[in-house]
């Protein structure tokens, strides 16, 4: 998905789908224990039970599935719903305050401040290994090039050596 889709309501909870960047079919990911990065499979990401818990390949540490966004995804996310959600809410708040007034009590709702840039996703470059793992062979993965350590497969944590498990680029992923 290469745009954002408009907000979905139903009652006090509003679904946003908002699409990021990938490198070559990858979407990075950031562990907030060793903070290093790596790529795992976009649609592996959206696959992914709400309640999975996944293995960081550096450092072996678990954390649920929504544990890994980077900050400058999480900051993407925040701005976009914010241009989609929040202040399209306050502008309609303002417009129905216009029609209120007089007596003794007049309201009014300024929104300086509200109306900013639009949100840019993250930029995304081609910049990781891609490992594969003989446990789960569909759930490659894409970290650092100079890494010399075992890798952890992210969903079972079983380590392998990065140089039994590195693998040459494809064409088409």
């Amino acid at each position: 998905m290469d745009e954002t889709d408009e907000p979905i309501a139903a009652g006090d909870s509003v679904t946003l789908a908002i699409s990021m960047p990938l490198d070559r079919g990858f979407l990075r990911r950031h562990c907030s224990s060793c903070e290093r990065e790596f790529k795992r499979l976009g649609d592996r990401v959206t696959e992914t039970s709400e309640d999975a818990v996944l293995t960081c390949p550096y450092c072996y540490q678990s954390a649920p599935r929504d544990d890994w966004w980077t900050e400058e995804q999480h900051a993407y996310m925040q701005n976009v719903t914010y241009e989609k959600v929040v202040a399209p809410k306050l502008r309609e708040f303002q417009r129905s305050l216009k029609g209120m007034g007089g007596g003794l009590l007049g309201l009014s709702f300024d929104l300086k401040g509200i109306e900013h840039a639009p949100a840019l996703p993250p930029q995304e470059i081609a910049d990781m290994a891609r490992v594969e793992f003989p446990c789960h062979v569909d759930e490659p993965l894409r970290v650092a090039e100079d890494w010399e350590f075992d890798v952890a497969c992210t969903i079972c944590g079983t380590r392998y050596p990065f140089t039994d498990v590195r693998r040459q680029d494809q064409s088409h992923e």
